[in-house]
């Protein structure tokens, strides 16, 4: 019985790391805790809907399960009180064995406005600086905070339509 309450526990705990198209993205952990539990209370999780002709319509799950590693994985230089941050998994990959595939890998400049991490613009990192100077890993709370603000940013700067 210890069992069951603990598995329900854990589940109650879980808290997405994410939200993207509406869906919670949770650790591979928690994906598996909160899917024990509704298989549990029979619940369905979701599934793919096929089209007649075989191919996939959609999928009706609530969330989705990450390697947390990747989703959080970083490299930064801090410039006085500013950070320079890449998040391309290419680009970090590639910085283990000293070669990046691009002269320039995409990051952003990070800074904070009143209390809060702000995204101040897309910046573009020449591979040899990227090679050189970013040695530093932000840890995943922090790198939750700048994603937020990276998204944030996005938003602000406004979409355009395509339009024909």
């Amino acid at each position: 019985m210890a069992d069951i309450k603990a598995i329900l526990e854990k589940a109650e705990d879980v808290k997405p790391i994410a939200k993207r198209n509406g869906r919670d993205i949770v650790s591979f952990d928690d994906y598996r805790s909160k899917a024990t539990v509704a298989n549990m209370e029979g619940q369905d999780l979701g599934g793919v809907e096929w089209n007649p002709d075989g191919s996939m319509a959609s999928t009706k799950c609530s969330m989705a399960a990450v390697n947390t590693d990747y989703f959080y994985a970083n490299r930064y230089k801090k410039v006085k009180n500013k950070y320079y941050i890449v998040t391309n998994l290419m680009a970090i990959d590639g910085q283990s064995i000293g070669q990046v595939p691009w002269q320039h890998v995409p990051g952003y400049l990070i800074g904070e406005k009143d209390g809060k991490v702000v995204c101040e613009k897309p910046v573009t990192i020449s591979a040899e600086d990227f090679l050189a100077d970013f040695t530093h890993t932000l840890n995943h709370e922090s790198m939750a905070k700048v994603l937020e603000a990276i998204a944030e940013m996005r938003v602000d700067a406004g979409t355009d339509n395509l339009e024909f």
